[in-house]
């Protein structure tokens, strides 16, 4: 992709990270609301399992360990 369309993409990996620190930010806000009893949505219920699923996945991508 990069050669094709002469875009730099020495930086995606940051990107990569960071978008998926925020996914993991919003779900965490789902949960939260979840656990206040602000919503009843039972979909919620297991996002604190996600929000870790998330961070472990943006740590690997660094090399590091959560």
């Amino acid at each position: 992709y990069e050669a094709a369309s002469g875009r730099d993409l020495s930086r995606f990996l940051f990107y990569e990270v960071f978008t998926t620190f925020k996914v993991a930010v919003v779900v965490q806000q789902l949960f939260a609301r979840y656990q206040r009893g602000d919503t009843d949505d039972g979909r919620f219920a297991g996002f604190d399992a996600r929000v870790v699923a998330f961070a472990r996945r943006a740590a690997a991508r660094i090399g590091g360990q959560i």
